[in-house]
Parts: structure tokens; sequence; C-alpha cells
């Protein structure tokens, strides 16, 4: 894929979610010196994080880098799901019932893990679909910030198929770019 990338003169490419295989993967195309375009990957989530400390192996990655061209700055969270599952973490019931979704991760999850990345200097790319996913990730990157010094991460919340009118001022004020 990188060397379709290449012949189509992309310079840079961005890696959502580079699980340990596609980040190794990564490595060994930057090591390998093969033209292509810089990677710039957003780290996925260890499996075990509730378990374990996710920091280590997180940090390790990113020092890892090849030089300018593969490097990880962000990691890769998960709110909620998809509408069409009825997965995704809504403000008000699906329609036909009182199921509103369930956010994957709960503030009382987020709200440590979102602070201690953002400490580490990590940026946070967030999966949310529903306007409870958004309202929770903003609410998350808000607590953070006033618990610690501002850093210069720049915290996404990508897809955002549905946000409360309330919450769209919230991402310019708290520095979130909306994806």
């Amino acid at each position: 894929g990188l060397a379709e990338l290449a012949r189509l003169g992309v310079v840079c490419a961005h890696e959502a979610n580079a699980t340990p295989a596609y980040w190794n993967a990564y490595l060994s195309y930057a090591k390998s010196g093969a033209p292509g375009p810089r990677v710039r990957a957003a780290l996925a989530l260890p499996a075990d994080f509730a378990s374990v400390d996710p920091l280590p192996a997180l940090e390790a990655a990113r020092a890892s880098a090849h030089g300018d061209r593969v490097r990880a700055g962000a990691v890769k969270l998960y709110l909620d799901g998809v509408i069409e599952a009825r997965t995704a973490a809504l403000l008000e019931p699906y329609e036909g019932g009182d199921e509103r979704g369930a956010p994957r991760l709960p503030p009382e999850i987020l709200d440590p893990l979102l602070a201690r990345l953002d400490a580490a200097g990590f940026q946070v790319h967030m999966h949310a679909i529903g306007d409870r996913a958004a309202l929770i990730g903003l609410d998350a990157v808000e607590r953070a910030r006033a618990a610690g010094p501002a850093r210069g991460t720049r915290h996404t919340i990508a897809h955002l198929e549905l946000v409360a009118a309330d919450d769209l001022a919230r991402f310019a004020r708290l520095g979130v770019a909306p994806n």
C-alpha cells in the first residue's frame, strides 16, 4: 500500500489505529529505505489496558520511531460503536425503543486514561459516532486540561455523525479537532 501511495505522489499518510503488527510493518518499511510517504500513526490502545498499564508499551513504540519516516505521537481510543448496530452512544434513545448505546470507554475509565496519555505528551484520536460519545470525549479533554499544564497536544474526535449543538463551540474552546 505504501508503494502505491508513493507511485501516486502521496508524501505523508496517517494511520488511525496502528496495531503492533501494523506499527512493526511501518518500521520495517522505513528501515528498508524503499521510497514512499512518511507515516504518522495513532497507536492502538493495547487490549489489556485495563489490567496492564499501557503507557510503557505506547512510549516504547513512540520511541522506536524511525527518523522522519515513521512516527507515532497519538493513541486511538474507541468511545462507542456505530449507529447501524445501535452501538453508538446517544443522548436520546434510538427510534422505536429506549436503547441509547453504551460507551466503550465510560468516563470513569476514559478520564484517567486520557489524563495520563495527555500528561505523557500523546495526542488522543477518539472514535465517536454518537453525540453522547462526543460529549464524553470533550468532557475528558476538559478535565485533563484542568488537571495539568498545557502540553501542546491537540486531541481529535473523529467521525462525529451526531454532535449536540451545545458541544460545537466546545471543540474550539478546548482546542479539540473535529474530524
